[in-house]
């Protein structure tokens, strides 16, 4: 395909990549990435939580062209993103409301509470940091790694379940968490990056 459509055409790129050019979903995600993650901050004010829902929203996009043979977005491909962008954002929280309300404070133990909340802050902090940095890095992945790597951190499925939705073999699967690691790692600087991040 020619670089120059590729890189104008939603259309085109979406017809790409449902013909088997997974690096058609990269350039499509590239190419609208600033402007799905502009709106999703415009909601969640947070860096982290930002780019944990830009990454679910891409897998929700990626299994929906791959598998949806109905869909048909008429050119209005960058609507329908920032639609999914802003709806998961809702339906994130709908669903921390109704913890909420299943979870009252009446009900939480004192105990709870004698935690250094300095402490405490300054290890969210560190958190929030090493895993928006991951976050950053497995953006960069190619796409068939980049999704294994995120069913794997936000769903901790095992690789025969990863391997059923991606439809590839169990092996295949593994293989690419394993070059996804190495990728991490060159990445981020850090040859001793802990697997724990990414294995669940």
């Amino acid at each position: 395909m020619n670089a120059k459509i590729q890189l104008n055409d939603d259309s085109l790129l979406i017809e790409s990549f449902r013909n088997g050019d997974t690096n058609a979903i990269n350039v499509l995600f590239m190419k609208h990435r600033l402007k799905m993650i502009r709106t999703i901050s415009s909601f969640t004010r947070n860096k982290y939580e930002t780019e944990e829902i830009y990454q679910e929203v891409c897998i929700k996009i990626y299994e929906h062209l791959k598998y949806n043979m109905n869909y048909d977005d008429r050119g209005k491909f960058i609507q329908w993103a920032l639609r999914i962008c802003k709806n998961y954002f809702l339906d994130n929280c709908r669903r921390a409301k109704k913890h909420e309300q299943n979870c009252p404070l009446d009900n939480v133990s004192p105990h709870c509470y004698s935690v250094d909340m300095h402490s405490e802050k300054e290890n969210q902090h560190y958190k929030n940091e090493i895993m928006e940095n991951l976050y950053k890095n497995i953006d960069k992945l190619p796409e068939e790694q980049r999704i294994t790597v995120l069913y794997k951190i936000k769903y901790q499925w095992d690789f025969k379940t990863i391997a059923q939705k991606t439809n590839c073999g169990i092996n295949t699967a593994l293989a690419r968490m394993r070059y996804a690691i190495k990728n991490l790692r060159k990445f981020s600087g850090e040859d001793d990056l802990d697997d724990s991040l990414v294995y669940a």
